[in-house]
């Protein structure tokens, strides 16, 4: 999000003279070297999940000082004293209890309760709130009764990479299992994006004699990759019909759109999803 808002930020059309991001340094790597942008860490923010927490709650304030107009918070977890400050909203799990659930007794979803906590604090008090889609902003508004906090809603871009005329619909018959019909899901591995459901069906279809096959994109973590691998086996243990990629960088995640015949979307909890916009840039027919 980031990366993408500063390579094609025109800085002559705005009032900023700079920019400074903090961050660790595994993402400050990731954003372009530009000679409005200053990029600073802590020591800390490398230290992961538990350094970031200290350094939020101890050190932030201090370490930002008063170099600064605005703070901006793409994350939506700024909690300080610092004002003004813009929080934004990305996750809709925050706000949605039936969906966090579905990670059952686990260090997931205690992870998730307490970023919900911390994100409603942070835009109750925030001077201005950015939402991604009209769907999150009535949800999260009405919740926590911020009728009177000023809000805009900004929706994400695409890269012009994904772009491609509208596939051409052909009938199934044309289609066999030397050259079968290509569906592709491209996603993290979590509960709520329902990767056994989506694999189930295609199984299903393939039973019925339907030339089909699936393409998975994206990775999670060890817990839910070791049950997507069973998962897999147990309905493709031939390696006939399901291929899962797991390490694809974003530069090149749009040759599987390309390569791709149809698209499926099972997920059930959404802020605005970046793949659905993908896929429909891609040209794809979208079961969603």
């Amino acid at each position: 999000y980031l990366v993408e808002i500063l390579n094609n930020l025109d800085i002559t059309r705005y009032a900023f003279d700079k920019i400074i991001i903090w961050g660790p340094t595994s993402i400050l790597n990731e954003i372009p070297n530009l000679a409005f942008i200053e990029k600073k860490t802590s020591r800390l923010l490398d230290y992961g999940l538990l350094g970031i927490f200290i350094w939020q709650f101890f050190f932030r304030d201090f370490d930002i000082g008063k170099n600064y107009d605005l703070v901006f918070s793409p994350f939506g977890t700024y909690i300080g004293r610092l004002r003004p400050y813009i929080s934004m909203s990305q996750n809709m799990l925050l706000f949605e209890d039936a969906e966090r659930k579905r990670f059952g007794l686990s260090v997931d979803r205690l992870k998730l309760k307490i970023l919900s906590v911390i994100q409603m604090f942070s835009f109750k008090n925030a001077n201005a709130l950015i939402f991604l889609s009209i769907y999150a902003r009535s949800i999260i508004i009405s919740k926590l009764n911020l009728f009177n906090v000023d809000t805009k809603v900004i929706n994400f871009g695409i890269s012009k990479d994904f772009n491609k005329c509208p596939l051409i619909q052909k009938s199934i018959s044309e289609y066999d299992y030397n050259n079968p019909f290509k569906f592709l899901y491209v996603s993290t591995i979590m509960p709520y994006k329902h990767h056994f459901n989506v694999i189930k069906a295609i199984s299903i279809l393939r039973k019925k004699g339907y030339p089909i096959t699936l393409t998975l994109v994206g990775d999670g973590d060890v817990r839910s990759t070791n049950k997507l691998s069973k998962i897999i086996n147990e309905y493709d243990n031939r390696n006939e019909f399901i291929i899962w990629n797991r390490n694809v960088d974003l530069t090149g995640v749009f040759d599987y759109y390309h390569n791709s015949d149809g698209f499926i979307f099972a997920s059930t909890c959404e802020n605005m999803p970046n793949i659905i916009i993908e896929a429909m840039a891609s040209g794809l027919p979208i079961i969603c």
